[in-house]
């Protein structure tokens, strides 16, 4: 009985805390935003962004930097923040330790919906150089 118990509150657990993936697309570095991702209002969710782009123009030391969703980066540089990648959500913070991430994934705070939807984004002054799209995953938790 006693292990009977314990495998259903490990499976109640894992129950609990499971993400949903309710959309997964591209957001392409040209600036095209991504189709409006309805949410459901009061609902918890959880958004992911990986990959990297390239907008073509910053150079440092030589070597052409690529930009992930919360870095500008090269190989023999150490990052510097950017925030390439855009929301129409107030307040998401897809950078939300502060650290750069060599896998590039890099993951929102859980937050409650308080609108029916977001779209996504890259935020450029010129488009026509740039080249790459970030992967992003909305989750409702």
């Amino acid at each position: 009985m006693k292990i009977l118990l314990t495998a259903f509150l490990a499976l109640l657990c894992t129950h609990a805390s499971a993400e949903n993936l309710i959309w997964e697309g591209e957001v392409n570095s040209n600036g095209t935003p991504s189709p409006f991702i309805e949410l459901k209002l009061n609902q918890k969710y959880n958004i992911k962004v990986s990959g990297v782009i390239n907008t073509n123009k910053w150079h440092q030391a030589g070597q052409n930097l690529g930009e992930d969703a919360c870095f500008d980066f090269a190989e023999q540089l150490h990052p510097v923040a950017n925030e390439l990648i855009k929301s129409s959500l107030i307040d998401l913070d897809f950078c939300k330790d502060g650290l750069y991430h060599p896998d590039h994934v890099y993951e929102s705070h859980p937050f409650v919906a308080k609108q029916s939807g977001v779209h996504f984004w890259v935020n450029d002054d010129d488009y026509t150089d740039n080249t790459g799209a970030f992967k992003v995953q909305v989750f409702e938790l």
